[in-house]
C-alpha cells in the first residue's frame, strides 16, 4: 500500500517519463493477483469446512471442543 501511495504522489513529469507508468501497471497487477488469491483461499476454506461439517459432523464437533 505504501508503494502504491508513493507512486500516486509522484510529480506528473515523473509519470510522463514512462518508467513510473510501467511500475504502476506492475503494482496494479500484483494487487489484483493478491486479491484473487485471498478470495480463492477464503472460498476454499469455506467449502472444505462445509464439506467436513456435512460428511463428518462428529469429527467437526470433536475438533471444535476445547481440550481437557
Amino acid at each position: 500500500m505504501e508503494a502504491y501511495k508513493h507512486l500516486q504522489s509522484l510529480e506528473l513529469a515523473d509519470v510522463d517519463e514512462g518508467c513510473t507508468g510501467g511500475l504502476m501497471s506492475i503494482l496494479s497487477d500484483d494487487v489484483n493477483q493478491l486479491e484473487h488469491d485471498i478470495i480463492q483461499v477464503t472460498t476454499t476454506i469455506v467449502v472444505i469446512h462445509g464439506a467436513f461439517f456435512v460428511w463428518a459432523t462428529l469429527v467437526v464437533g470433536m475438533a471444535t471442543l476445547p481440550p481437557k
